[in-house]
């Protein structure tokens, strides 16, 4: 399956194709307003109509794009661990299955759709061991989920790019959606940096201004497309 997050500039559909070289994983930056939320919701959406598990983690109070989308609260510490500690176990258990029964493995499992969202807000925190159980969990999901229909959605207003950071690995073996004006350099290839500056700069005169949901995705390997979201709305609850 492909998720579509957004049109480019001629109206085509800009596609998140995780089953190509196994892009399992994407990231989403930008400032707030930009529409990070927005997308995300579009992305869990497009999900469930396909029959995906979905699980949201984020902190309380932000509404869900679907009642069937199962939430996971940050600050439930306790409960946030298990669900990460499941989720790496369901990991295992598949490829394990894999590794026994190969692609056409019986049973086909589920695909299963896992939504960070303001990560930037979870890395504040001043527990600093949660932090880190935390940090172990996603980097085995990380490096664990390549071919087990198990993807991986990552979204902060910025990532963390120090040279043994977590989120920077994933960065940098993920497709990246950014929105919005904001620095955008640390996230993009170095040899597609300009023309990413060009493609904001060219939504920018088509619109006069960047509204929500309109920036670029680069694919993990490099390819570089303009993105907007015609039916963006400024809802109250859509601006992230």
């Amino acid at each position: 399956m492909s998720f579509i997050l957004g049109d480019d500039i001629h109206g085509l559909p800009v596609e998140w194709r995780p089953e190509e070289g196994n892009q399992n994983m994407l990231t989403i930056s930008g400032n707030h307003g930009s529409g990070k939320t927005m997308l995300a919701d579009s992305i869990m959406l497009q999900a469930l109509a396909a029959q995906y598990a979905v699980i949201r983690f984020d902190f309380e109070g932000k509404p869900l794009p679907s009642p069937i989308v199962s939430p996971v609260d940050y600050e439930e510490k306790t409960e946030m661990l298990e669900v990460l500690d499941r989720t790496v176990a369901e990991i295992r258990r598949r490829g394990t299955c894999l590794e026994k029964h190969g692609v056409e493995g019986d049973p086909t499992p589920r695909p299963l759709l896992l939504v960070f969202e303001d990560l930037d807000t979870l890395m504040e925190t001043e527990d600093r061991y949660y932090l880190r159980a935390v940090e172990e969990r996603l980097r085995e999901i990380e490096t664990g989920i390549a071919g087990l229909r198990v993807y991986l959605v990552l979204v902060s207003s910025a990532f963390p790019m120090e040279e043994h950071s977590l989120l920077k690995n994933v960065v940098s073996h993920s497709g990246h959606v950014h929105l919005g004006y904001s620095p955008i350099e640390e996230y993009v290839l170095p040899s597609n940096r300009e023309q990413a500056s060009h493609l904001i700069t060219r939504l920018a005169d088509h619109s006069f201004q960047l509204l929500p949901g309109q920036g670029f995705y680069e694919d993990r390997f490099g390819a570089l497309k303009p993105i907007r979201q015609p039916h963006a709305c400024e809802g109250e609850n859509h601006n992230a």
